[in-house]
């Protein structure tokens, strides 16, 4: 791995954010998110090291249940999101955390981390990818 942390691009000022969103798909709708983690990682001594993490658990719409296969895939249940906070608060508190940029975002489903994170923030979801 050091070779691949020595490159100009791990530079010891970046902070690589590693993000991950786990949601409920309504039928005919888009996903509803029910729990954001991010785990910050910066590159010293050719090792990448922890430096922050975050996890929440966001309350989806009213209308949007946990259904059993939800929380067999998941292990979220309906009862555990009743007291958390909606999804735009919680992409808020995650944001507020981001204090010392810069910042490369790493995620395995990018476009679908970025669909959730956009109406959060007043933005738009980005077009599907293309094959």
């Amino acid at each position: 791995m050091a070779a691949l942390t020595d490159g100009p691009r791990f530079a010891a000022t970046t902070t690589f954010v590693v993000i991950d969103f786990e949601g409920l798909t309504p039928a005919g709708r888009p996903a509803e998110p029910t729990e954001a983690a991010a785990l910050a990682l910066r590159s010293l001594d050719g090792r990448l090291v922890e430096t922050g993490r975050f996890e929440e658990l966001m309350r989806p719409p009213a209308d949007v249940p946990v259904t059993a296969r939800d929380v067999q895939l998941k292990g979220i249940t309906q009862r555990m999101l009743t007291s958390a906070a909606p999804a735009a608060e919680v992409v808020a508190q995650l944001e507020a955390r981001l204090t010392a940029p810069p910042y490369r975002l790493v995620a395995h489903h990018a476009s679908t981390e970025a669909g959730i994170i956009a109406p959060s923030v007043g933005g738009r979801p980005p077009p599907p990818a293309q094959s």
